[in-house]
Parts: C-alpha cells; sequence; structure tokens
C-alpha cells in the first residue's frame, strides 16, 4: 500500500489551521520542497519550511538530502551532492542536512533547525488533536484556539512582497519576532492538554 506520496504542482496553499484535514487518516501527502532551502537560507527557513506544508495540509515535506555533501571534481573544484543538482537543478535545495565527519554524520545547525521545526509542528497537532476531542476546559479550550490562531496569522504574515509581480517570499524577521515567548507558551498549552487527554 501507498504510504506517502510526493506533491509538486498540488502543493496548496496556506491557510489558518489548514493542518486539520492533515488529522485524517489515509495516504500522508508530502510538499515538493524544491527552490525553497538553500545553503544560503537562514535557519530560520529550516525551522518554518515544515510549519508550512502542514498549514497547506500536507503531511511534511521533501526532499532534503541527508549526506549529499560537497565533494571535490576532476579539477578540484568543491561542488554539490550530484543527486541535488539532477533532480532539482543546480542550486535547486540545500546539498546536505547533515555534516561529515572521520566518525561518520553529524546533524548542521540547519538540521537542528529543521528538527526544532518538526517539534513545533507535532505540538501544534497534538493540540488541534486536544481541541478536537471536546474534552478541554472551556478555559484551556480558549487558550488553545488563541495560541494555534495567533501561529498561523504569524506565519501567513511572514510571507511578504516579493516584487511588483504579486510573487511573494518568506521574511525571517516577522517570523522570529517573539519567537521564544510564542513558542514556550504553544508548549505550556500542549502540556496542559496533555494533562486533560490522555
Amino acid at each position: 500500500p501507498t504510504i506517502v506520496q510526493t506533491t509538486v504542482w498540488n502543493e496548496g496553499s496556506m491557510k489558518p489551521r489548514g493542518y486539520k484535514g492533515a488529522l485524517k487518516p489515509g495516504v500522508a501527502y508530502c510538499g515538493h520542497a524544491r527552490n525553497r532551502h538553500y545553503e544560503s537560507s537562514s535557519l530560520w527557513d529550516y525551522r518554518a519550511i515544515t510549519e508550512e506544508q502542514i498549514m497547506k495540509g500536507n503531511h511534511g515535506l521533501d526532499p532534503l538530502g541527508g549526506d549529499l555533501w560537497m565533494t571535490k571534481d576532476e579539477r578540484g573544484k568543491w561542488v554539490g551532492g550530484a543527486w541535488a543538482a539532477c533532480a532539482l537543478g543546480p542550486g535547486g535545495c540545500t546539498k546536505a542536512m547533515l555534516g561529515p565527519t572521520p566518525e561518520g554524520a553529524v546533524a548542521t545547525e540547519r538540521y537542528e533547525a529543521l528538527r526544532e521545526g518538526v517539534q513545533l509542528c507535532e505540538a501544534i497537532l497534538f493540540i488541534q488533536k486536544g481541541i478536537d476531542s471536546g474534552k478541554l476546559a472551556a478555559d484551556l479550550a480558549t487558550r488553545a484556539h488563541a495560541v494555534l490562531d495567533e501561529r498561523g496569522k504569524r506565519l501567513m504574515d511572514s510571507w511578504v512582497s516579493a516584487d511588483k509581480s504579486g510573487k511573494t517570499k518568506f521574511d525571517p524577521a516577522i517570523f522570529s519576532e517573539k519567537a521564544m515567548e510564542r513558542e514556550t507558551e504553544l508548549y505550556a498549552v500542549a502540556a496542559e492538554v496533555a494533562k486533560t487527554v490522555k
């Protein structure tokens, strides 16, 4: 059976609580993250990209490239992983999420940022499931709705006009504003939901 599919052209658009549909059973769809994460991308891009995908109703994203490390070509020039260049076009994505060492692969800052973003998504989905259960007390339900609405609005507001063509781009400065306080509240609400929904 098919467990996961990737979608390129039908990735969808972000909408507040777009992940509600993703909570239903069935095939998991992953958004195609090509041209969304580069060697030069900020760590906030990596933190936000999974949240963008669940806001589109997708379950995750691909491809990322775990160990597509830079290598030297026949002229001694350092070049990116061949798979990424072949599948996505030159410079179309990050060449590696992990770093090589003599002892094996190690996590990079971008990998850790992505992992933190996945953890945030898990908290978001957990809170939504708690709301959907109908078991939350009225005051906790109000808090849960507020924290999820704030996250959705912040992410939507983080996409700003890129140029006169109508294209948009992600603005890390907007997304990262008061991030620690916002994430602390998200996890606090998730902990309260966990006490109610066993």
